[in-house]
């Protein structure tokens, strides 16, 4: 994958480590949230730290930059290190993630060298 897609269309079963996600803040609840109009997270394996997870989002861009957004339990990943399972975050996107955010509107891409990322890919 080479351009950012749809997470409901992404095509592999496991989301790889480094891949990153684009989402809209909801501007209803941006004191509790981000306060940027679009964030983004990148997927990490949080295995390595957390003795109970699998794979984790931590922030990349705004005021909450290099902050760990979320650790996921070891049944959204498997036990090969494949990264994180794309119907897993689907199903718990408002459990784990964003509350008041809506997963149709989140956009990934697979990891690359950062300076290959337009800003302006919206």
């Amino acid at each position: 994958m080479e351009s950012w897609i749809k997470l409901n269309n992404y095509p592999d079963e496991y989301i790889k480590c480094g891949a990153v996600m684009r989402i809209a803040s909801v501007r209803e609840n941006r004191e509790n949230w981000y306060q940027e109009d679009i964030v983004d997270l990148m997927v990490f394996y949080a295995g390595a730290v957390f003795e109970d997870a699998a794979c984790g989002l931590i922030s990349i861009s705004g005021h909450k930059a290099g902050r760990i957004n979320a650790t996921f339990p070891k049944e959204s990943g498997d036990e090969h290190g494949n990264g994180l399972r794309r119907d897993w975050l689907i199903g718990n996107w408002n459990r784990w993630i964003y509350m008041d955010g809506n997963v149709d509107d989140v956009w990934i891409r697979n990891p690359e060298p950062v300076h290959s990322m337009p800003i302006d890919s919206f």
